[in-house]
């Protein structure tokens, strides 16, 4: 059962990295 939330919540979690470091990039330009 772990297994199966772990690839579940990566990916929610890659996103929102992700979508922090666009924010970033948006705010220097």
């Amino acid at each position: 059962m772990d297994s199966d939330q772990t690839p579940l919540i990566n990916p929610s979690l890659f996103e929102e990295c992700a979508q922090n470091h666009f924010a970033a990039a948006d705010s220097r330009s």
